[in-house]
């Protein structure tokens, strides 16, 4: 059986995400979006490692996050290249905040909207007798941070669980050295962006996985 590796870029989920050019007014629209007088929380004091801190404080903190990350935008070709100077130049700090507001703005880019619909036809064509069998000589590798494989795949494994639709997947960061590379896998160069509900929501993991694998607890 011939082995294929299928390559999925930036442009696999641009019918449903922004592509690299169209991000920095994309984040704009989302910020103009969050300062709506409906949207604006109450000075109340919320569940958090900062006591002083209330929900109002918390929310202009993301809205200044997604303005800065906005204004470095536009002064580099990607996101990714920002990214990656932070990490070379050992701004920490400074990277852990980009980690954090890229992953506020795909979870909002993708919350309540269609997936890329070339994803459905892409697991009818390879899927076989039920939503569990996959061709064991397909590999994929995506470089994109987000869920797209996993929404799609949704419609298929009838759950919406992210987490237990990427075991299905058996999706693979490309630090994970599991002896067993055997069968279908979707690796993800560049990892995925989005949010984990534990302990009946009494911690949320906000996690971005790039060429440094994090998790950023709160």
């Amino acid at each position: 059986m011939n082995k294929v590796t299928f390559l999925f870029g930036a442009g696999a989920s641009m019918n449903a995400l922004p592509i690299v050019n169209q991000i920095p007014q994309r984040i704009v629209e989302l910020i103009e979006y969050l300062e709506q007088d409906i949207f604006i929380l109450e000075n109340d004091k919320t569940f958090n490692k900062c006591g002083s801190k209330t929900r109002r404080d918390f929310q202009l903190e993301m809205i200044e996050s997604l303005k800065w990350m906005q204004d470095k935008s536009k002064n580099h070709a990607s996101i990714d290249t920002f990214a990656k100077k932070l990490y070379l130049k050992g701004e920490s700090d400074d990277l852990r905040k980009l980690k954090i507001a890229m992953s506020i703005f795909f979870i909002a880019e993708q919350a309540g909207k269609k997936t890329d619909a070339r994803y459905d036809s892409f697991f009818a064509s390879i899927l076989k007798d039920h939503a569990q069998d996959f061709p064991d000589n397909i590999r994929i590798l995506s470089w994109n941070y987000d869920y797209q494989f996993e929404l799609s795949y949704a419609e298929y494994s009838n759950t919406y669980d992210i987490q237990r639709n990427q075991r299905s997947l058996m999706i693979s960061q490309q630090n994970d050295h599991r002896e067993n590379w055997n069968g279908f896998r979707i690796i993800k160069l560049n990892g995925t962006t989005g949010l984990i509900n534990n302990n009946n929501l009494s911690k949320i993991h906000l996690y971005v996985q790039d060429l440094q694998r994090s998790r950023l607890d709160f």
